[in-house]
């Protein structure tokens, strides 16, 4: 039998356990060392302890382990919905098991129990891996980074003595961004006046759409690709649009008004496109309101028909920019004269929208 490994009898079950016995190879040479050997070199030698670990192994267990050093004890476990995988490693030998439970007390003692390892050397050397706090860490910064929420309120009382109340709402979720700003004013004479503007955006930073909307103004929505930044400057809060170029432009007129100044202008009461977007006018990058329609009309005074129009408001100063129509407008009736005209434009089935109609 190699030296080292002694069997040992159990008389409770009969079964033959391997005691494995590690030693320093020094110890087992040590008869053989010169007794000549001079007093300087025993003290040296005296100073090297032997390391001795008695560990009992059977059926991937570990029994009355007597170890100081414990550099060659790793446990891991890994928790999981309603187990706990237990591997445990131990001077090259390897035990796996698995245990129904999922508490880490209970875990320890069912180590402690299984291996007849002392508590501190588990305690020491044991790693857990649990995955169900991966999981609720993961659910957590997903809900933090898809239902994110803000809110702001600030009141204060304007030049004129009005008060004004702004609150403002950030909502996002899924990569969709909600801001609502509602601005109410209360002036001396009692009038209340209530603007509530939502800005909706989705996308990445090198594209995005975004929409503009008045609440409770129905069918008015503004879509845009520009990026809309709100910000809290004083006591106001500012609407801003940017630009290719870096630049902001600042958005004093709300959608509803600016509507409105379009209608005017184009004499025509259903827009078939609302966008806020970048516009050369007079060699300058502006930022405008583009408000596209079709209007009826009677063609020569005979043929109903619906023209194209379109008309730019600058959003900082409500002025109006350019106004676009077909080259023949004027043969059509109600057209006013002052509205530019294209006159590359053409009549055809796309401008007329329909077949023309004589009129009775």
């Amino acid at each position: 039998m190699p030296a080292g490994l002694v069997v040992a009898d159990d008389r409770d079950n009969n079964e033959k356990r391997e005691l494995v016995s590690i030693a320093d190879s020094d110890t087992n040479n040590s008869g053989s060392s010169d007794s000549t050997r001079d007093s300087s070199d025993e003290d040296d030698d005296s100073t090297d302890d032997d390391v001795s670990v008695d560990c009992m192994y059977e059926n991937g267990t570990f029994y009355n382990c007597d170890n100081d050093d414990d550099e060659e004890l790793e446990i891991e476990v890994e928790i999981r919905e309603k187990i706990a995988k237990v591997e445990v490693e131990f001077n090259d030998k390897e035990s796996k098991f698995t245990l129904e439970t999922t508490d880490r007390d209970s875990i320890i003692d069912e180590i402690v129990k299984r291996m007849g390892l002392t508590r501190e050397q588990v305690e020491d050397n044991i790693e857990f891996e649990d995955e169900r706090e991966k999981i609720r860490e993961k659910i957590e910064r997903d809900r933090e980074r898809f239902r994110m929420k803000e809110e702001i309120k600030m009141e204060f009382v304007a030049a004129d003595g009005s008060i004004v109340k702004i609150e403002r709402k950030v909502e996002v979720e899924n990569g969709k961004v909600k801001i609502k700003v509602k601005r109410k004013i209360t002036y001396l004479n009692g009038t209340v006046v209530e603007k509530i503007i939502i800005i909706e955006r989705e996308g990445n930073e090198t594209r995005m759409r975004a929409k503009l909307k008045v609440e409770g103004v129905d069918g008015l929505e503004v879509e845009t690709e520009l990026e809309i930044e709100d910000e809290f400057e004083g006591n106001e809060t500012d609407l801003k649009a940017v630009m290719s170029n870096g630049r902001k432009a600042l958005i004093k007129i709300m959608p509803d008004a600016a509507s409105d100044i379009a209608i005017e202008r184009l004499k025509a009461l259903n827009f078939t496109k609302i966008e806020l977007k970048e516009v050369r006018h007079r060699n300058e990058i502006k930022v405008a309101y583009k408000f596209e329609a079709k209007k009826e009309g009677k063609f020569l005074g005979i043929f109903k028909l619906k023209l194209k129009m379109s008309s730019l408001v600058d959003p900082e100063t409500g002025e109006v920019l350019d106004t676009t129509k077909p080259w023949w407008a004027f043969l059509v009736s109600g057209e006013d004269s002052d509205q530019r005209v294209v006159f590359n434009d053409t009549i055809d089935v796309d401008e007329v929208q329909g077949t023309l109609e004589p009129v009775n």
